[in-house]
């Protein structure tokens, strides 16, 4: 059943972007992780308190951008290979990795309102990649299962 909007094709098509995104964001995040100077945290000013909560989401970020490479990687296997067990690592992920982006909501929320510009921006950001997430994680769902109907088929 191949049809223009599979859901092996929107596996390969989110497992690639996953898995490009995972690489840029580790080369990003590790160039400013080792570059970051902590000013001083005496002056309660929104730019330190920015750069406070950045410095500790930044190494949240660094371990999901690994797991993230790790993981899409093992997807795109998966799909090529039609191995459920390698699609099951994603629908792990997925969870955390959205929860992780809802507490980062939460955070800059509390800390500068919820209509401060610069947190706005960060919110539809943020809940826009919760959204993808859902459907990225709907479409490995769906995809597995159908690997596991065909292996129960051919048996």
């Amino acid at each position: 059943m191949e049809g223009c909007c599979s859901a092996k094709k929107a596996c390969l098509i989110f497992g690639s972007v996953y898995l490009v995104g995972g690489l840029l964001l580790f080369g990003w995040v590790g160039s400013k992780v080792g570059k970051e100077r902590r000013k001083n945290t005496e002056d309660p000013n929104e730019e330190n308190k920015l750069e406070d909560i950045n410095h500790y989401i930044h190494f949240l970020d660094l371990f999901l951008a690994l797991c993230w490479i790790i993981v899409a990687s093992l997807l795109l296997f998966g799909v090529c290979k039609a191995n459920s067990r390698f699609l099951t690592p994603t629908l792990i992920l997925i969870p955390p990795d959205s929860l992780a982006m809802l507490i980062n909501v939460v955070v800059f929320v509390a800390n500068f309102g919820f209509l401060h510009p610069l947190v706005i921006a960060f919110n539809i950001i943020r809940i826009s990649g919760i959204v993808v997430n859902i459907f990225f994680f709907w479409c490995v769902f769906h995809h597995r299962n159908q690997i596991k109907e065909q292996i129960s088929k051919e048996k």
